[in-house]
Order: C-alpha cells, then sequence, then structure tokens
C-alpha cells in the first residue's frame, strides 16, 4: 500500500505553488520547503479523498500525504488523523489543512 501512496504522491500534477514565506507558521523539522508546498498542492487537488481516508483511518491519499510530511509510519499517521478529524477538517477546507496537522502533530511531540 505504501508504493501506491508513493506513486500517488509522485505521479500527481500539481501547478499551483504555494510558500512557507507566506503562511506565518513555520515549516516543522521533519518537512522540507519542497515536500510542504507538494503537501499542500496535494491537498488542494485531492481534499475530498483526503477527508474520505482520514474518515476510516486508512488509505492511499492520506498514506501519500504521510510521505510528503515525513511520517516515519504512514499506517499509524492516517489512525492519528482520524483520531484528530475535527481538528484537522475544522470547516476551513483545503485552506491551511497542512498547517493544521504540523501544528497539532508538534503539540502532541
Amino acid at each position: 500500500m505504501l508504493d501506491d501512496a508513493e506513486d500517488t504522491a509522485r505521479e500527481h500534477p500539481f501547478i499551483t505553488a504555494s510558500t512557507a514565506a507566506t503562511t506565518g507558521i513555520l515549516i516543522s523539522d521533519e518537512v522540507d520547503e519542497s515536500n510542504y508546498t507538494r503537501a499542500n498542492q496535494f491537498v488542494e487537488s485531492s481534499y475530498v479523498a483526503i477527508r474520505r481516508d482520514a474518515a476510516t483511518g486508512s488509505g492511499q491519499h492520506v498514506q501519500a500525504l504521510a510521505v510528503l510530511l515525513n511520517q516515519s509510519e504512514p499506517d499509524s499517521f492516517g489512525r492519528w488523523m482520524q483520531s484528530h478529524y475535527a481538528t484537522i477538517f475544522d470547516g476551513s477546507g483545503r485552506k491551511g489543512m497542512v498547517e493544521r496537522i504540523l501544528a497539532t502533530r508538534d503539540l502532541e511531540s
């Protein structure tokens, strides 16, 4: 399943860009700027599928996001997203979702 997630993360076409400088939040030490940008682009284009996978706690879209966010255990990342669903999907939609994930993960560290 991880191979599918890595393929999804690698092959997904991105046409928009986002920079860390405009977010007002520091990128995690675990996530470099390139992957941060790719994660935001992936969320922008795959939000509905990510939300569906997060609700069930698994799936190739949350695993692909885990790869982009350099999470060491993509399977447990899906379960983590499921248990933090209300925080991650707080009604704000796509915008700021990666920042909400990173901020929530940092609070737990």
